[in-house]
């Protein structure tokens, strides 16, 4: 079974693909906006080319489209994701928001054109089932490094070595991958999670047609 996890940015976007008999693969996609002089703002098609790109970038990792783009071979082509688990927006996004949402909607519209079947998770859920506890405040607030360390614990050697460096987005979609593995009967932790991470899978269902 192949379950992709996506931490959709606008500049550093986090994507793990975990194929449940083979290993994963984790990629940063970084798309940051383009400098300009002080006081000048992005056209409007600078932005929707911005989303473009990510939209693309993000479709040839999943698969969707080929890697190359002459003399097509089957090489040029991913295996497709049998489930992805994407993080919801949330909390106070800064930026352009209007962008955000879009390029929200742009790939999750681009994965149900595929026919991939997705599940949501909100960013409370996905510390929990990282850290254990998900508080955004007081002595035992959820810091990004929490989960980078969750993530190079929790999953083995090779996986350490594979987020190291690679910043918290990849490491947010790691967990998510993990959740979908684990929603799907096929766990990839490599210790034994406490039920207060499980906590985390209250409420959430694998969708239609997929079955552990």
């Amino acid at each position: 079974m192949i379950v992709a996890g996506l931490d959709l940015s606008m500049s550093s976007t986090g994507l793990a693909i975990v194929d449940t008999h083979k290993g994963a693969a984790v990629h940063r996609i970084r798309t940051p906006a383009p400098r300009l002089p002080k006081g000048q703002q992005p056209t409007l098609l600078a932005r929707a080319e911005r989303l473009n790109e990510i939209e693309t970038r993000i479709g040839r990792l999943l698969g969707f489209y080929p890697i190359g783009d002459s003399d097509l071979i089957e090489e040029d082509y991913r295996p497709l994701p049998d489930l992805l688990v994407v993080e919801q927006p949330f909390g106070s996004m800064s930026g352009n928001t209007i962008d955000l949402i879009g390029n929200w909607w742009r790939v999750v519209g681009m994965i149900h054109r595929f026919g991939i079947p997705t599940i949501e998770v909100g960013n409370t859920k996905l510390k929990l089932y990282a850290v254990g506890r998900a508080s955004n405040r007081g002595p035992t607030k959820v810091e990004k490094h929490h989960v980078v360390t969750a993530v190079k614990t929790n999953y083995g050697r090779h996986v350490a070595r594979m987020v190291d460096g690679e910043g918290d987005d990849v490491c947010d979609a790691f967990i998510l991958a993990a959740i979908g593995c684990r929603l799907a009967g096929q766990p990839i932790e490599a210790t034994t999670l406490p039920q207060d991470n499980l906590r985390a899978l209250e409420n959430l269902s694998l969708p239609e047609g997929i079955t552990q």
